[in-house]
């Protein structure tokens, strides 16, 4: 059938006749059922025409095939075709489709069947409900937005109150998760409390590409929080970052504090997630319309691409293009900072604080966060001289800001590799080098 449908290949082009009868049974919804009943029995005929589908209405204009699909599954049931076996899989089966009114045709086909006295099922969409509850979180790729009207409507019908708190709440975070924005402008389409849209927004942001469903949820009056901010921030992406800042400025949530974290997991975000000038951009924008300190972040940011520069040079051969990109990513991102305001000398000052608090994961992170900050780091000390490493390689430093980090390091107990990388970089002039060590001397000499 579905090879006639396509119009025919193989023995069908070699018999014209066999091709042309197919297709006149194809055009017959009265043919077809009775062939889709005995091919595939009363109990599967209505999944199996529904499961063969596209085959089945290839010879049709598309205008006339979601007209012929519901006439065809009218006459199937008419002649005898069960809807009462394995319910759920025959409105899963309809939804795969993509055609509307054949789910539209199947749930008007349960709400017509008479009682069943054997199993005490009254008539209507009442017994059915678990099944439709299950297909409403199912797997969102299966629906559009008028399947998701068509769902939520039937229980609605058949319970009179909709869909339980928990069912709901489900779809809407499977479907924010997901991406699928049809199904969510489905399930949005019917009055919700605005609270039941905060833990599908958490979901939606934590992956880069769902910028379109983040705007749907707020726009239907989800209210973000640090975390959920946070959790853009990691992906990376502008648009849903950018977003969410903005709803949590307009609802008074976002204090510098806010803003200070949120740039902080955009220069711990997951490597590979974006492009490289992506995550870059998302810095920017937290910079500049939001407040953050680049120079808080540019420390964190430098480890982080120092830890992947040198993860990628010892994988050699052996390397992903993924891990190429997440080092390209953190040396774009450092090289941002610098260029929206950090200071390159305060962030030398922090690193020579060995343990340096800027490195240091903050008690608000999740475990993926902490272990993302931690990446590279090979023993204490070592995360904060590759970071200063990285930061001297850019090249941004000025004299007197190098000369006040080596003067630093050589005070402070257990900086001395620091110091030493200091040393060897150059950036300490010969006769600032100098100057500096006859004053360490000259500070142990006296007490100091």
């Amino acid at each position: 059938m579905a090879h006639a449908g396509g119009g025919g290949r193989g023995a069908y082009c070699s018999c014209r006749a066999l091709r042309d009868a197919f297709r006149a049974v194809l055009g017959c919804p009265d043919l077809t059922a009775r062939y889709c009943l005995e091919s595939w029995g009363p109990k599967n005929a209505l999944r199996g025409a529904l499961f063969n589908a596209e085959g089945i209405l290839r010879s049709a204009v598309p205008e006339e095939r979601e007209d012929r699909l519901r006439r065809l599954m009218r006459r199937i049931v008419e002649r005898g075709g069960g809807l009462r076996y394995r319910t759920r899989a025959t409105i899963v089966t309809a939804m795969k489709t993509g055609y509307p009114g054949a789910m539209a045709e199947v749930l008007s086909l349960l709400s017509a069947l008479p009682a069943d006295p054997q199993h005490g099922l009254a008539a209507s969409l009442g017994p059915y409900v678990a099944d439709l509850c299950a297909c409403l979180v199912g797997d969102h790729g299966w629906y559009s937005a008028d399947v998701a009207r068509l769902l939520v409507g039937a229980v609605r019908g058949a319970t009179r109150s909709g869909p339980h708190y928990s069912t709901w709440t489900k779809a809407l975070r499977e479907a924010s998760a997901q991406g699928q924005a049809g199904a969510l402008e489905g399930l949005l389409s019917f009055p919700l409390p605005s609270s039941w849209l905060d833990t599908p927004l958490h979901y939606a942001a934590k992956h880069p590409a769902r910028g379109r469903v983040i705007q749907m949820l707020l726009s239907r009056g989800a209210t973000p929080n640090t975390l959920t901010l946070c959790n853009a921030c990691y992906a990376g992406h502008p648009v849903p970052v950018v977003a969410i800042a903005h709803a949590m400025r307009r609802a008074g949530g976002l204090d510098q504090v806010s803003a200070d974290r949120a740039l902080r997991a955009v220069t711990d975000g997951g490597a590979g997630m974006v492009q490289p000038l992506e995550r870059a951009a998302s810095a920017a924008r937290l910079v500049s319309e939001l407040g953050a300190d680049p120079t808080a972040a540019l420390p964190g940011a430098c480890a982080r691409a120092a830890a992947r520069r040198s993860f990628v040079a010892e994988s050699g051969e052996e390397v992903s293009a993924a891990e190429v990109n997440g080092r390209l990513e953190a040396e774009v991102l450092a090289d941002q900072l610098v260029c929206v305001g950090a200071d390159p000398d305060a962030a030398l000052a922090a690193l020579c604080s060995t343990p340096s608090p800027l490195l240091a994961p903050p008690p608000w992170y999740g475990a993926a966060m902490h272990g993302a900050a931690q990446h590279g780091a090979a023993g204490p000390g070592e995360q904060e001289r590759r970071a200063l490493a990285m930061l001297l390689s850019m090249g941004v430093e000025t004299r007197a800001g190098a000369a006040a980090a080596l003067r630093q390091a050589l005070v402070v107990p257990g900086a001395e590799p620091l110091a030493l990388e200091l040393l060897r970089s150059g950036a300490v002039a010969a006769e600032d080098c100098a100057a500096i060590l006859e004053e360490v001397v000259r500070g142990e000499g006296s007490g100091r």
